[in-house]
């Protein structure tokens, strides 16, 4: 039986091969720049449009109540524009500049194909959603909950309707996991890579990742999940795996909050159920970790 993981990468997706006339160490001056006034445009840009939204359909009066914007937070459609434009402005925040790139933008961004994990994404995208399990299992006695981040979600998806259901769920999922990792994994982590060694790389995207979700609570979260999609994102030299696997990690976990937040009473796991799923989750992450075992493809050596 074949080997895909050892197959060769077709010609269109490889990254070029360093030439005499690229630099060494490319400048990290553009990916900082673009880090620190990317989300801040980003946020912006959600504002701008959410403001806009807002007076087209509820007019220009109803701003002005007090009591108004408060509760405009916890209504659907409103958190999907909200939620949408945010997204879509981090991805803007580096797809502009990934076109004024000298190689293709698709590469500077690293959504290059990623040959010998095709079969093995799967286990990879359970392995994403199994370190977010034992992260919910762990952390709430360290640093609690994190309902403030949540609390708007929670009330979005009890009282919409099933189209804004669905378009939450799109925005939440595919949405946010692409646009966030083309940022973090793809402009960011790839040109770090180019600089400074892998786990320094990884360490600083993952965490300026987890200081951009803004809770202090939620950001202890998101750091580790945040360190597995870079590492994917670096063991398979692809974006597109690292999205993957967040969009689904995204996706199971909005299921989830929408059962737990649809029961009538609020009941603790048994402690039998609790341990084995810990050790299933375990198994699942072993299981992702040994399908990376391969040496990375050489993502450090692209001229930017």
């Amino acid at each position: 039986m074949t080997d895909l993981s050892h197959e060769p990468s077709p010609p269109a997706a490889t990254d070029p091969a360093p030439t005499p006339e690229s630099p060494k160490k490319p400048r990290l001056w553009t990916a900082i720049t673009v880090t620190i006034v990317g989300f801040p445009a980003a946020i912006v840009f959600s504002v701008i449009v959410a403001a806009a939204y807002t007076i087209l359909v509820y007019g220009l009066n109803a701003t002005r109540d007090p009591d108004f914007l408060p509760s405009l937070m916890s209504t659907p459609s409103f958190l999907v524009v909200i939620v949408g434009a945010m997204e879509i402005g981090v991805a803007l925040a580096v797809f502009i500049p990934a076109l004024l790139s000298p190689i293709p933008w698709y590469r500077r961004l690293g959504l290059v194909a990623f040959p010998g994990y095709g079969l093995r994404l799967p286990v990879l995208m359970l392995a994403t959603f199994a370190v977010n399990f034992l992260l919910t299992m762990t952390l709430p006695r360290f640093v609690g909950e994190p309902t403030d981040y949540l609390t708007p979600l929670i009330q979005a998806i009890m009282g919409a309707s099933m189209t804004t259901r669905v378009l939450l769920v799109i925005t939440i999922t595919l949405l946010a996991g692409f646009a966030e990792e083309i940022f973090f994994r793809g402009y960011l982590q790839r040109r770090l890579l180019q600089r400074w060694p892998v786990w320094v790389s990884i360490g600083v995207a993952s965490a300026l990742f987890a200081i951009a979700h803004g809770s202090v609570s939620y950001a202890a979260y998101v750091f580790p999940l945040g360190l597995w999609l870079g590492v994917v994102a670096w063991r398979t030299g692809s974006v597109w795996c690292s999205a993957a696997c967040h969009a689904f990690n995204n996706f199971v976990g909005v299921i989830m909050l929408y059962a737990n937040s649809s029961a009538t009473a609020e009941t603790e796991m048994p402690l039998p159920a609790a341990i084995g799923l810990t050790v299933v989750a375990l198994a699942v992450l072993a299981w992702g970790i040994f399908v990376l075992r391969r040496p990375p493809r050489a993502v450090t050596g692209n001229p930017v």
